[in-house]
């Protein structure tokens, strides 16, 4: 995959305002782009492709063969470390925004 920069997706403010009068101010243009967008909303964001999408996910999932022990165990002791490694560093994080003054002390407190 290719890097793309940021830079790549910015657009100037004035470029932009004047891009999107000039598309107000040209009704014929309005109508051409209205039309597009609404065809390829209805082509690619249909609710019956999401459907259709979630459908062959589970029926990959069923097809899948089980995961033996070793396997269950690695997954179990991966998720196990990311969210309490994870729900750690956000504490640390937030009780050290209070010591250096930059945070309330009831914003520490984790549900």
């Amino acid at each position: 995959m290719a890097a793309v920069s940021l830079k790549a997706w910015l657009v100037e403010p004035e470029l932009m305002a004047d891009t999107i009068e000039g598309i107000m101010c040209n009704s014929e243009r309005y109508d051409q782009l209205s039309m597009f967008a609404r065809k390829y909303v209805m082509e690619n964001y249909d609710y019956r492709m999401g459907a259709e999408r979630l459908e062959r996910a589970y029926r990959d999932a069923l097809n899948d063969p089980p995961l033996g022990r070793l396997e269950r165990i690695r997954l179990f002791l991966t998720n196990l470390f990311y969210g309490y490694g994870r729900r750690c560093y956000i504490a640390w994080r937030l009780k050290l925004r209070v010591l250096v003054g930059r945070g309330r002390p009831e914003d520490s407190v984790i549900p």
